[in-house]
């Protein structure tokens, strides 16, 4: 019986805990190798893994995970794609491409809902961010600092935010409108040849900025024609990740 406030009763045990860790990490073997960032630098060339267990093994816990306990880890773009295929928009696709567009361009490589990361046919890691794209990388922009930049290009002032952007194209500013087109072109420049390379079927966007995505979706699919890929946007991002994790332990759990 469950306890009021609680989400399992006293009896239950937990079977696997799921995290999601920004790079560089070790995600297969849970070490984390974060340095000269705002964030997890402490933890740098320590086995996450293996700390979590070792303090997880003593009372009160130990008594509460099951003898096949697994924890997972991932980034989480990684999470979003498992998310979106078990439990959103990537289930009809054999192959996908999923990627989160924010503070900056997260990205992944599915085939049959299983992460594919070290394939010729997908960049290292299945992550785009730091490939090559026009005069920079992709995650200059496709991005929320790329939509600032075409918003300086158009004229916009620098105290103008993506969601003042989105509102004034909403609204019916010609600037802003042609802003966010141009930002589909570009994103459907920088995915068409990843697309054909890995055969892609279709892709799933989300993270902040695909909010929006009424205001780009027309150009990015303009530009990535004649490729038969269908293109659909995720409801929650956030909730994907979730469900990611689930995912992942799935797939992580030793084969009874």
């Amino acid at each position: 019986m469950l306890q009021a406030g609680k989400i399992a009763g006293p009896e239950a045990r937990l079977s696997g805990a799921g995290f999601a860790f920004p790079g560089p990490f070790d995600y297969e073997n849970g070490i984390c190798y974060i340095a000269n960032g705002d964030k997890f630098e402490s933890l740098y060339g320590v086995n996450v893994r293996n700390e979590l267990l070792a303090r997880l093994s003593k009372p009160p816990f130990r008594n509460k995970l099951t003898e096949d306990f697994t924890i997972a880890f991932e980034n989480d773009a990684g999470l979003f794609a498992l998310g979106e295929w078990s439990a959103g928009s990537a289930k009809p696709f054999r192959r996908c491409i999923c990627i989160t567009i924010g503070t900056g361009t997260g990205s992944a490589f599915l085939e049959n809902g299983v992460l594919v990361k070290h394939r010729a046919d997908v960049p290292a890691n299945g992550w785009l961010y730091n490939q090559p794209f026009e005069g920079g990388v992709v995650d200059e922009h496709i991005s929320r600092r790329g939509i600032l930049r075409l918003a300086r290009q158009f004229g916009f002032g620098e105290e103008t935010d993506v969601d003042q952007l989105a509102a004034e194209a909403l609204a019916g500013s010609a600037p802003a409108k042609r802003l966010f087109e141009t930002f589909g072109e570009r994103l459907g420049r920088m995915l068409a040849p990843y697309a054909v390379q890995f055969q892609a079927d279709g892709i799933v966007v989300g993270g902040q900025i695909a909010k929006s995505h009424s205001l780009f979706d027309k150009s990015v699919r303009r530009t990535i024609s004649p490729n038969e890929i269908r293109i659909v946007y995720s409801e929650n991002s956030s909730n994907s990740v979730y469900s990611g994790i689930h995912a992942l332990l799935r797939q992580k759990r030793p084969a009874k």
